[in-house]
């Protein structure tokens, strides 16, 4: 297994090999050496391992735990729930952990801020969707939602553009708003409030002790981010919104909390779509020629 290969798992990694952490000190844990489904496995690991701090990346209800300590330990978890592994981080005397919930799970994050009730420096951040370039794994991979729709929308506008077709039909809500930011600059606010003092932290923390809410300045209609991905793709032929019924929206995170602290995200959307496309390129150079179609169809959003 070659670990988390997620939006978010990736760009943390990149961010701790820019502050300095030596690549030969972030090791890709696999599944042979650790089973994650296991808790014993799990807790026999941290005590080993005694990671300085652990961050617990939950993407989509699956969790991906990435340790943190003099000889980082990168790894993917399969099955085990979030709490389990809070508890055996807990009772294998780990006393820092960043806890990263990728959506509203109430239940793990007040776990996390009880666990902090008692002295540990137990935190969680609260993210909004992440997209942006990413490392598909030969084994499943537990990817943001949003990160596969821009991927899938991505392969069908750059191959409808090698194809020279003339239109691009696409289901989906165009009014849906995405609470959305770049990957590497949710890393970022990640990595900031793990550093930020706990007496700080605390003092802004809401609803729970020691927690941020990491939400995007501003949301993006589903429609916009379509045409947008389609530009970043170099597609200029029409796109065809198809409308369906969308799921009920989640509401947004906002990112007062972040801003109070000092940080703000660094990559707005289009550019962020630039680098996402620029990285889909380079993974997909090749491509079946074909002839020029009409009309191509996308992905239901």
């Amino acid at each position: 297994m070659l670990g988390d290969t997620s939006p978010i798992g990736a760009a943390l990694v990149q961010r701790l090999l820019h502050l300095g952490h030596p690549r030969s000190q972030i090791l890709l844990q696999s599944t042979s050496v650790v089973d994650w489904v296991d808790s014993g496995s799990v807790h026999v690991f941290f005590e080993r391992a005694k990671p300085e701090l652990v961050y617990l990346i939950d993407s989509s209800g699956c969790t991906d735990p990435l340790q943190r300590n003099t000889a980082r330990t990168y790894g993917d978890s399969a099955t085990l729930s979030p709490g389990a592994l809070l508890g055996a981080a807990r009772a294998a005397g780990v006393t820092r952990l960043m806890y990263v919930a990728t959506a509203h799970e109430h239940h793990e994050l007040q776990l996390c801020a009880a666990l902090a009730a008692e002295g540990l420096d137990y935190r969680s951040v609260r993210t909004c969707q992440a997209y942006g370039p990413y490392s598909p794994s030969p084994v499943p991979a537990r990817v943001a939602r949003a990160a596969c729709v821009i991927e899938d929308l991505l392969h069908t506008f750059t191959s409808a553009a090698l194809q020279a077709c003339k239109q691009v039909v696409v289901k989906a809500d165009p009014l849906q708003r995405i609470d959305l930011m770049y990957a590497r600059d949710v890393a970022e606010a990640i990595v900031h409030v793990t550093d930020l003092p706990r007496s700080v932290l605390a003092g802004a923390g809401r609803p729970w002790p020691l927690h941020i809410d990491i939400g995007a300045e501003d949301e993006v209609c589903v429609g916009d981010l379509i045409e947008a991905v389609a530009q970043a793709a170099g597609f200029h032929g029409r796109v065809l919104l198809e409308a369906v019924h969308a799921a009920s929206p989640v509401p947004p995170l906002g990112n007062r909390q972040l801003d109070s602290l000092g940080w703000r995200p660094l990559i707005p959307l289009p550019t962020g779509l630039e680098l996402t496309a620029m990285d889909f390129r380079l993974r997909h150079r090749m491509f079946p020629t074909a002839l020029p179609r009409n009309t191509a169809t996308g992905p239901r959003i």
